[in-house]
């Protein structure tokens, strides 16, 4: 069976219960474009919190379904969606879109959703949470030197 984009993307109910973000759940090759490109203008640590919330919502928001009628839409999530329908592909041109479209609470939503829809990665085997034996109990343990053997011992 083929994996597919919607077994695979997780949603999100953000903007008071209004609108439905699905978000990949882990870090996308594109998230990385925009996050370097971005970067690349302006270092990271001279950035505008809206940087990385746009960095978010590119990378990692594949789609956005609204949960209410048309009507009842809040400007908050009137703003979202016509960034997210007028995007361009143009990584500063749509940043522009998206500082002048989303609002602060809408920036918040897109951050708590991508905590949220965070894939979960296996724990460790419990042989990795052991502590390393001592040079006297290693039997892995060689002299300061001294260099393993590569023969196969006779049997």
């Amino acid at each position: 069976m083929t994996p597919t984009l919607n077994g695979l993307r997780r949603s999100y109910d953000g903007f008071n219960g209004q609108l439905r973000l699905w978000f990949m759940p882990y870090a996308t090759v594109y998230w990385r474009i925009v996050y370097d490109r971005l970067n690349a203008d302006e270092p990271r640590e001279q950035w505008h919190d809206s940087k990385g919330a746009y960095a978010m919502a590119v990378g990692m928001i594949v789609d956005c379904e609204a949960l209410v009628d048309k009507d009842a839409l809040t400007p908050d999530v009137q703003g979202f969606l016509h960034f997210w329908n007028r995007r361009s592909g143009d990584i500063i041109a749509d940043y522009d879109l998206f500082i002048h479209c989303v609002s602060a609470d809408g920036m918040s939503d897109i951050h708590a959703g991508f905590v949220t829809t965070r894939m979960i990665l296996p724990q460790a085997d419990e042989v990795l949470h052991q502590e390393r034996p001592d040079a006297e109990t290693d039997p892995e343990t060689r002299r300061a030197g001294e260099k393993r053997s590569r023969k196969k011992s006779p049997r």
